[in-house]
């Protein structure tokens, strides 16, 4: 890691379980919602990294190949800048990233590890 990891964290006291649950279901589609962005918008760049699991001795501790940055089938597109590809997907849905991860990447986002999906 070239930095130590900083996270935003608040203290929030809410009024009941139903609404703290409430806000941590937001937070968890809301982290989904970022997730798909930041993919496709690395794949744009050509920084896209992508993770496999490694099958091995159940000890508990998850091991992963990493590519990177991803050499798939159709990424042979021109890289976009940081600007470029923030222009490119203002206004998308996440049918649209999908799509676009999917036809000009090769990458199925459902096939991403399940802790960067949801």
């Amino acid at each position: 890691m070239k930095y130590p990891a900083a996270f935003d964290g608040r203290c929030i006291l809410y009024p009941n379980e139903r609404t703290l649950l409430d806000y941590l279901r937001w937070r968890q589609v809301d982290c989904h919602i970022n997730n798909l962005y930041n993919t496709t918008f690395h794949a744009l760049t050509g920084e896209y990294t992508h993770y496999e699991p490694v099958d091995d001795d159940d000890d508990g501790n998850d091991k992963f190949i990493v590519t990177f940055p991803y050499c798939g089938p159709k990424l042979s597109l021109p890289k976009l800048s940081t600007n470029e590809a923030t222009k490119r997907l203002s206004h998308t849905s996440s049918g649209d990233k999908n799509e676009i991860l999917f036809t000009d990447y090769g990458i199925n986002y459902n096939n991403e590890l399940e802790q960067f999906r949801k």
